[in-house]
């Protein structure tokens, strides 16, 4: 779920201030590298990763003042042969966000496919459709001449896989407050890197896990003065072809992406919207009945959704 992770005002205005910098000079070097999203992405990581900020906190409303410390890490893994569960879960890596005091660790991350703008990618759409899995902790990074941004899963579905001149969000501000902020990402799907598997909870209330071998790892950790408990206990691990059986939990409202207080009527125009991006017979070009029952799967997901708002 996107339960909100405290984090001061401060911390937050420190790592942004990081992030801006350190975008600009990573987009810098792009044309040295932009012909291998790989390349791109390994330098993005090297160009974020930093050693440990110390933050004396004062102006925040919360009892939890005085330092705090962030950083931020890089880590590249091998993949695993052709049958890599990188085809399975649609991902190249993942963004994290660590925050630990005393006993307690919250963490909270958000899945990446990145492409690069105007390169020709027939699997894109597919890649899409499978970290719908994960659609509120899950985003598309587009690198280009012009700089670096994030696209809605929803924008590229919509759009069948092709990157066309959408806007996007500049990925400084995706990172440093959408993310920071919890407006994506979610705060139960992490990466254990030492088993390299991949764990979240599913609608249904489980905990789950499936061997999943990022190729890139960023993490934000941050380290408050104090707090207290644990991570929930996985329940069972899952074979990767069975992945998008368990979609990861969201409310009724994240299903159908609507903000505060609705109205009927707003229900149904957002079932209208993303029934024009999900419906299995609007992506015929695939062809394939693995991402039949993905779109399947969203549009009953939707649909439940929608009952259950019209029913309250």
């Amino acid at each position: 779920m996107r339960r909100r992770l405290y984090i001061p005002d401060e911390v937050k205005t420190s790592i942004r201030e990081h992030l801006s910098g350190a975008l600009s000079h990573a987009a810098e070097g792009y044309l040295s590298s932009h012909e291998d999203e790989d390349a791109i992405t390994g330098d993005l990581g090297g160009t974020l990763r930093s050693g440990v900020k110390r933050v004396y906190v004062v102006q925040s409303q919360t009892e939890i003042r005085g330092e705090w410390k962030w950083s931020i890490t890089y880590s590249k893994f091998r993949g695993r042969g052709p049958r890599a569960t990188e085809s399975f879960v649609g991902a190249d890596g993942i963004f994290e966000l660590d925050i630990q005091s005393g006993s307690r660790r919250d963490q909270k991350s958000i899945l990446f496919q990145a492409k690069v703008a105007g390169a020709a990618d027939r699997g894109l759409l597919g890649q899409a459709l499978k970290l719908t899995t994960w659609r509120e902790a899950a985003f598309v990074l587009v690198y280009s001449e012009t700089g670096y941004v994030a696209l809605s899963l929803d924008d590229v579905i919509a759009d069948r896989g092709i990157i066309r001149d959408r806007e996007g969000i500049p990925l400084a501000k995706y990172l440093g407050t959408s993310f920071l902020d919890c407006d994506v990402g979610d705060d139960e799907l992490h990466y254990d890197s030492r088993r390299r598997r991949l764990i979240w909870r599913t609608m249904e209330g489980q905990v789950l896990a499936v061997s999943f071998s990022a190729r890139h790892r960023i993490a934000f950790k941050i380290e408050a003065p104090r707090w207290g408990d644990g991570l929930p206990s996985i329940g069972r691990e899952v074979r990767p072809d069975e992945i998008h059986n368990f979609r990861m939990q969201a409310t009724d409202d994240d299903v159908l992406s609507l903000r505060g207080h609705t109205s009927p009527r707003d229900v149904g125009k957002a079932r209208a919207r993303l029934a024009l991006i999900y419906h299995p017979d609007l992506v015929g070009e695939l062809a394939d009945e693995a991402y039949d029952r993905i779109l399947t799967r969203r549009m009953q997901e939707i649909n439940a959704a929608v009952d259950r708002k019209r029913r309250k």
